[in-house]
């Protein structure tokens, strides 16, 4: 038979029903092949029981080919993907739950106090990122006391303290004493920093 794109015809027609079977149709066995003998052809080309032999043999090789594929994903990630979910693949589904809080007014935090809240609580972490922790918290304690503090350097320091420290052994062990004072230090820095939240399982 003449070859299409390197293959036979009868090899495309296996190949188009076992795509057909992949995909969950139930008429995957309904194609039929006819082949129309030529004038120098003795025998026909086609043989229906190697054909049956070659479907269920395509099939596993596209079953196969899919595995491999998707053992060979790979994804590349930069920052944080705390609170996410990551799916390679096409079948893929991931459940992602936070309990909800709802934040104090703004007005009614003291934020020095929830700082040192936190702070104190940290401090209890065997950290090798320890001094880095320290720092975060000593830039977010000199912003908090300038006459008018800017919020998102709180927030950014804030969150350098907990990416360093929710890395440290143990750090699961202190998140219940974390998250009323990071509920209600979110609540003072704003919308913007709503996702510190998610550190300790909480959200909005």
């Amino acid at each position: 038979m003449t070859k299409q794109g390197g293959r036979t015809y009868s090899d495309c027609f296996e190949l188009g029903c076992a795509s057909i079977d992949l995909e969950g149709i139930p008429e995957s066995q309904t194609p039929v092949l006819k082949a129309r003998r030529r004038y120098y052809q003795t025998q026909p080309q086609t043989n229906f029981e190697s054909v049956a032999s070659a479907k269920s043999s395509a099939r596993d090789d596209f079953r196969s080919d899919d595995f491999k594929v998707g053992q060979n994903r790979s994804v590349s990630i930069g920052g944080s993907v705390t609170g996410s979910a990551i799916l390679s693949g096409d079948r893929n589904v991931a459940n992602i739950q936070f309990q909800p809080v709802s934040l104090p007014a703004p007005e009614s935090v003291d934020i020095r106090a929830e700082l040192n809240a936190l702070h104190e609580a940290l401090a209890k972490l065997e950290s090798p990122d320890r001094r880095k922790i320290e720092n975060a918290f000593a830039d977010a304690s000199e912003e908090v006391n300038k006459p008018k503090p800017d919020k998102d350097e709180v927030g950014k320091a804030l969150d350098r303290a907990l990416d360093y420290a929710k890395k440290a052994e143990g750090f699961a062990s202190v998140v219940e004493k974390l998250k009323p004072h990071l509920i209600k230090t979110t609540a003072w820095l704003g919308e913007n920093w709503h996702k510190l939240l998610s550190i300790v399982g909480l959200g909005i």
